[in-house]
């Protein structure tokens, strides 16, 4: 046995071993899951949210630039415009001298921003008048032919006859202009056709436009460069700004001039943006979800793991348990067969106690002539039986425990298992002068039972109401069919009673309730313990019920299935 419990003990701790590394391998899965799961999905959203961010990015960009693009238009566009009514006027007036050059030129600057550095006329290509002649004087005769970084854009002027605006360039009067040109034709009676008088000309000063437009808010935000744009191609160098700061992938805006094109191209100062404007928020999710995950995953494995502790607990007590009950069960047998054994070997001593005594007190060798020995006979004589009885409830017991009882069916009345029983135990209640009434139907149908079983058990119930009931009290025997067609044998006295505490116990073996101190040691409690596993072993069921100081009654209560069985079975009792 010893080795038995051992080995169960170490298939247990290894059963625990296997369950709780499934448990933990269950675990790193989940967390593994959670981490790719809390790693997965955030990634993809964050891609999303940059994609999102970049493109927001962008157009809030180009907005902001496309406000730069249509300042620069709107300011050079309107200023150009003051070449167009220089050229008209001279077309009228073409000998005009400087002092009336200079009040239109002052006419037209009247509105003027001050970006426009001067206005001039170039008759036959050479510059004769400049408005304002200070700090302009030094170009009056200049020819531009000999301008050879100015003179093709001059050409381009007269050959298409409209309006060229080149530069920024770097003037002869020092710094940096943007100029616009636009040939002047006129009719003359010396030609056929219009003839090329000169060309008009204006120079805004590029460092004033840059001012004016405001540039700079724009560069301290971006890196910004302006390039020239010619036949749809931009230039490969700007004309402001340094075009190796500006990043990748920049915004590019076409600044559409009179006569040509602009282009601006810029990028964030710091670069497009490197995560979305919501990272650190998903990463505070995703962290946030991960610690939620782990936790949730740990009290999951602890509980997998003390509902596994348990289980091997339960197992482990079961199997005890099992050991116990089969050791209990051993012991049990081996006392049931001792009792049994034993109460054999003493009725034969005590058969031989009760025949003498019975053959003495009824003087068949021989009268006593001692009154006193004849009462100690007697004494005898009921001890004996009363042991006899004894002897005969523990072989009862011990069969219905060692599971040897078996039912001998027979068909027989309920009055006839009654007055059977009533021949055994009236006698004793003649001497206490007790009252037994009988009520039973006359057509209460017969019942298929072991008569011997429900004999003992109705004889068990009598005797004990027989010995419970006071000298002079009655005893009821009554039978009848339930509504569910049980049959239902009741014996109900006029005794003591029982506790309450004590109908739950009474049919256990040796246990006894008493209403008095004056039969506390009569009988061995055994007899509602036989009656109770005699009524079970046919399907039925006894019924105690009683009011304590003054009545018990105690119903044998037998299924349908046995009532009114087929008339073939000879009645027997």
């Amino acid at each position: 046995m010893p080795n038995q419990f051992f080995s169960t003990s170490g298939s247990l701790d290894e059963s625990l071993g296997i369950r709780t590394g499934s448990v933990w391998r269950k675990t790193t899965l989940r967390m593994a899951f959670l981490a790719l799961l809390c790693i997965g999905l955030p990634t993809l959203l964050e891609i999303s949210a940059y994609r999102e961010t970049v493109a927001q990015t962008r157009v809030d960009a180009r907005e902001e630039l496309n406000r730069l693009r249509v300042e620069i238009e709107r300011q050079i566009n309107r200023d150009v415009q003051l070449v167009r009514g220089m050229v008209s006027y001279v077309r009228v007036r073409p000998d005009l001298g400087q002092i009336e050059f200079d009040r239109l030129a002052a006419y037209l600057l009247s509105d003027d921003t001050n970006i426009i550095r001067n206005l001039a006329l170039a008759k036959n290509l050479t510059l004769s008048h400049v408005y304002p002649l200070e700090g302009n004087a030094s170009v009056i005769g200049v020819r531009y032919e000999d301008l050879t970084d100015q003179y093709p854009m001059v050409r381009k002027a007269v050959e298409e006859n409209r309006i060229v605006i080149a530069g920024p360039v770097n003037l002869i009067q020092g710094g940096r202009g943007i100029i616009a040109r636009f040939p002047v034709y006129r009719n003359t009676t010396e030609t056929d056709g219009p003839a090329l008088w000169g060309v008009a000309s204006m120079v805004i000063d590029f460092e004033r436009l840059l001012d004016t437009v405001k540039i700079s808010q724009f560069t301290r935000r971006y890196d910004l460069a302006l390039y020239q744009i010619d036949a749809g191609q931009m230039a490969e160098t700007p004309f402001f700004g340094d075009g190796s700061m500006v990043g990748d992938d920049p915004i590019t805006l076409d600044v559409s001039l009179i006569g040509t094109s602009w282009g601006i191209s810029a990028t964030p100062k710091n670069g497009w943006p490197k995560r979305s404007n919501r990272f650190w928020q998903t990463v505070a999710i995703a962290l946030l979800a991960f610690s939620i995950g782990c936790y949730l995953i740990i009290v999951g494995m602890r509980f997998e793991n003390a509902l596994i502790q348990l289980a091997v607990q339960l197992e482990t007590a079961k199997r005890e348990a099992d050991a116990a009950r089969s050791v209990a069960e051993s012991a049990n047998r081996a006392k049931t067969q001792f009792l049994a054994n034993m109460s054999h070997e003493l009725r034969t001593p005590l058969n031989a106690i009760i025949g003498f005594s019975q053959i003495m007190i009824g003087g068949l060798l021989g009268r006593i002539n001692n009154t006193k020995y004849e009462e100690y006979l007697k004494d005898i004589l009921a001890s004996s039986q009363h042991l006899l009885d004894v002897i005969g409830d523990i072989l009862d017991i011990t069969r219905v425990e060692a599971g040897e009882m078996e039912l001998h069916e027979q068909n027989f009345t309920i009055r006839a298992l009654v007055d059977a029983s009533l021949r055994l135990t009236r006698s004793r209640a003649d001497q206490k002068a007790q009252t037994v009434d009988i009520s039973i139907p006359d057509d209460l149908p017969r019942i298929r039972a072991d008569n011997r079983m429900l004999r003992q058990a109705l004889m068990n119930l009598l005797s004990n109401s027989i010995k419970f009931t006071p000298e002079g009290g009655r005893i009821t025997i009554s039978a009848g069919l339930t509504a569910a067609q049980e049959m239902e044998i009741a014996v109900h006295d006029t005794g003591k009673g029982i506790a309450p505490e004590d109908l739950e116990r009474i049919v256990e073996p040796f246990a006894q309730g008493r209403a008095s101190s004056e039969i506390a040691y009569e009988g061995t409690g055994l007899g509602l313990s036989i009656s109770k596993r005699m009524i079970d072993a046919h399907g039925g069921d006894l019924r105690i019920e009683s009011e304590l100081g003054k009545w018990t009654r105690v119903t044998i209560v037998l299924p349908a299935s046995r009532v009114n069985p087929p008339e073939a079975v000879q009645e027997t009792l």
